[in-house]
């Protein structure tokens, strides 16, 4: 036994990990906070969360969870009182208890100022507040700024680019950093975020760097995959390789807090959709919209664009 063994250059790592081995703590708060819900006669849906899980290695998932299930404890009384109570149509601003509730399920961010691992304290921007448009892939190649970002390679040179390493943490960034991301980044520099990139952009493994011998840059490319033969799209340079894949990372948190501030669902019902010179129609209308709700999800994020989640969801 080495003397690094009674000594460890990094303390805090050890006391973790000794920790962990022995005192499951994220496992027996967990039980815990199950068992507070299920006295409210509610089970929180851990099984949906770790199967559809685009963003968070599994240890940061379960920090996570923690997090949303301590949530959902807080605000369990007050949403439980008006689960039944829709959402003001004349008030945009407004949630109702019933999907109030959905959201907390389902993990929604919405306007909620939850601080998570690897996010900053307070409401970050939003999409459209970064002065960005999501647009289509299609939409994107046509663009002005698709044509001059997005390059096809040949398959001598993709053999000879490096696929970048899995992160060890998700990185906190404070809003100055993200914004500064945002200027950096040449493939957006049209202001329009292809949908590609926000869905696939969380995945390290989307990324690859490219040397330029002649220049000694690193070039950081983004597979955005399809049939089309220009699939690479240009996203910085650097002249080190590890500030480039120091700058990766950031664009990974960075493009995995937009998601899910941009994740939310809408409770909608056909009863108040409907016509009135349909409804002078058909009568019997009213009767066959009666007690039905509809669940809407928007299907641009990482998450919500799996059609085996939304089906989950709405289960």
């Amino acid at each position: 036994m080495s003397i690094g063994n009674h000594y460890p250059e990094d303390i805090a790592a050890s006391l973790k990990a000794l920790q962990q081995h022995f005192d499951p703590y994220p496992q027996r708060k967990g039980r815990i906070f199950d068992y507070l819900i299920a006295l409210y006669g509610e089970r929180y849906p851990d099984t949906l969360h770790r199967a559809f899980n685009p963003y968070y290695s599994d240890e940061e998932l379960e920090q996570r969870l923690l997090a949303l299930k301590q949530r959902y404890i807080r605000h369990i009384a007050t949403i439980t009182n008006q689960r039944g109570v829709g959402d003001n149509l004349f008030d945009h601003n407004h949630r109702g208890g019933y999907s109030e509730r959905l959201g907390m399920l389902l993990g929604l961010m919405g306007n909620d100022n939850l601080q998570l691992s690897g996010q900053s304290a307070g409401v970050s921007p939003t999409i459209t507040e970064y002065l960005l448009n999501v647009v289509s892939d299609k939409d994107y190649r046509s663009s002005d700024i698709g044509k001059t970002a997005l390059f096809e390679l040949q398959s001598a040179v993709e053999l000879l680019m490096t696929s970048l390493p899995e992160p060890n943490k998700l990185v906190s960034l404070s809003i100055q950093q993200k914004r500064q991301l945002r200027a950096s980044v040449y493939a957006i520099s049209g202001q329009t975020l292809p949908e590609s990139l926000l869905q696939f952009g969380v995945d390290h493994r989307r990324y690859r760097i490219l040397q330029n011998g002649q220049e000694g840059e690193f070039r950081l490319l983004f597979d955005m995959g399809g049939d089309d033969p220009q699939r690479w799209l240009y996203i910085a340079k650097y002249n080190r390789q590890d500030k480039l894949v120091r700058f990766c990372e950031w664009l990974q948190a960075w493009l995995i807090e937009l998601n899910q501030r941009s994740e939310t669902l809408y409770v909608v019902e056909p009863l108040t959709l409907r016509s009135v010179a349909a409804d002078s129609l058909e009568t019997n209308s009213i009767d066959d919209l009666a007690n039905r709700l509809c669940i809407v999800l928007p299907g641009f994020s990482a998450r919500h664009q799996n059609s085996l989640f939304q089906q989950q969801a709405e289960n």
